[in-house]
């Protein structure tokens, strides 16, 4: 509605104080600590309450007798095991993230050809932001049941049990990490080839649960109770050869593997060829490599053209029987592409 106030008016101070020492030309350490503050988007707070389809998952109806809601008003909406509507919109009552952090690191460059970088981070969050999955809604009815509404189905004529996905203030979340970059650049036969390996080991990785000050839980290396994977390991490789005309780069990317969700003979989510039966599965999920080639063409200052291959190997996507979040199954979209090799061609011009 044009001229409504949504929301409320926030303010923080923060601060940030950043130190270095170099005791030689080659070797400098370097550190910083501060707070920060994060306003949640006009979207989180504003966005109208959407029709967003229907569940990833199949679901028995959670407003049962065992989960003590029985005789709630919405539970007469029930519908059985099914894949059960879903609203989208925003959370007015959303409050800003408060965050510390602090790093400490190093760079080392014995020679004009060889870089280290090492830094260690650490970030506490408060008051974090994250919408609640479609599943920790459905196995956790009592403790979300202001997320749980009604929809009128046009095609059936009445009303149906549906859930509402909206961000909020979950409590607190701890991350803590180490991020490397290490370069190797030389001339080789007249050009400048340049290699680089960076990437971020993920140390500690847990949030509270939504809803709650002091039930921790993780993501590391795992599908977790916020639907997502907090990766131990994510690295990128690069080489790139370049002479006056071209440039010819290889990358490498990888992420680590993890634990899939995991089904339980209850949720009846995955069964047996053999006999039909509900299965209780959790997958490994192996670890994800792709390798991409591009090569630059400088005709004049001002024409460039770019051409390449993505996905070199044609590297299918790990295996994953996550089945909610999105409609694509057999893999999960957010982690790995099923897009195999790819050809690409472009041209530029500057004026």
């Amino acid at each position: 509605k044009i001229g409504k106030t949504v929301g409320t008016t926030e303010h923080a101070n923060t601060y940030k104080i950043s130190t270095r020492y170099q005791p030689t030309k080659s070797l400098l350490f370097r550190g910083a600590i501060g707070t920060g503050f994060k306003s949640p988007s006009m979207l989180e707070i504003a966005q109208p309450l959407n029709d967003f389809g229907v569940t990833g998952g199949t679901y028995e109806c959670p407003l049962t007798a065992a989960n003590g809601l029985a005789s709630h008003p919405l539970a007469q909406y029930c519908d059985g095991k099914n894949q059960y509507e879903v609203f989208k919109g925003g959370n007015k009552n959303l409050t800003p993230e408060k965050s510390k952090q602090w790093s400490l690191g190093m760079v080392f460059e014995p020679t004009d050809y060889f870089t280290v970088g090492l830094d260690y981070w650490n970030v506490a969050i408060s008051n974090a932001v994250t919408e609640v999955s479609e599943e920790l809604i459905m196995s956790n009815p009592a403790k979300y049941i202001d997320l749980f509404t009604t929809k009128y189905k046009a095609s059936t004529g009445r009303e149906t049990l549906a859930i509402k996905l909206m961000s909020i203030n979950i409590g607190k979340a701890e991350n803590s990490g180490l991020d490397y970059d290490f370069a190797f650049k030389t001339k080789l036969a007249g050009a400048r080839w340049t290699n680089r390996l960076s990437g971020t080991y993920l140390m500690q990785s847990r949030y509270t649960t939504p809803g709650t000050s002091d039930s921790w839980e993780t993501s590391l290396g795992q599908y977790g109770a916020n639907s997502a994977v907090s990766f131990r390991n994510v690295m990128k490789f690069t080489s790139s050869y370049d002479t006056v005309n071209w440039t010819h780069t290889l990358s490498a990317n990888y992420r680590g593997g993890y634990k899939d969700k995991r089904h339980t003979e209850a949720n009846c989510a995955v069964e047996s060829v053999a006999t039909g039966d509900c299965v209780d599965t959790q997958l490994n999920v192996g670890s994800y490599s792709t390798f991409d080639w591009q090569t630059q063409y400088r005709v004049t200052k001002n024409i460039e053209i770019t051409g390449g291959i993505s996905n070199l190997f044609d590297v299918d996507p790990p295996l994953s029987l996550r089945n909610t979040g999105s409609h694509q199954l057999g893999y999960d979209p957010r982690y790995a592409s099923p897009v195999g090799r790819a050809f690409y061609l472009a041209g530029s011009y500057k004026f």
